[in-house]
């Protein structure tokens, strides 16, 4: 189960919604600064959304942070490798 809190970054007014869902994946964000899969996998749990704000009538950026109860029972991290092993050639 994971929890998301979307929260405008424009509008600190504007309350933040809270949602839960089952989840299948996990997001790993590899970037260049990346030596961990733990590492990646927080980065992926925090991402700007945007969306419409009724609060200010237009679009507006959101954060959308995501939490987890556990870890899926399997793991599949072959591109996790390839990416890091591509970076040190």
């Amino acid at each position: 189960m994971s929890l998301h809190r979307l929260s405008s970054t424009e509008a600190p007014t504007e309350e933040a919604k809270l949602t839960s869902e089952n989840f299948l994946e996990l997001k790993c964000n590899i970037s260049g600064t990346t030596n961990y899969m733990m590492q990646g996998l927080t980065e992926g749990m925090v991402q700007d959304v945007e969306k419409r704000s009724e609060t200010l009538g237009r679009d507006a950026v959101y954060q959308e942070e995501s939490k987890i109860d556990r870890l899926p029972s399997y793991v599949l991290s072959l591109s996790f490798f390839t990416s890091l092993s591509l970076s040190f050639r």
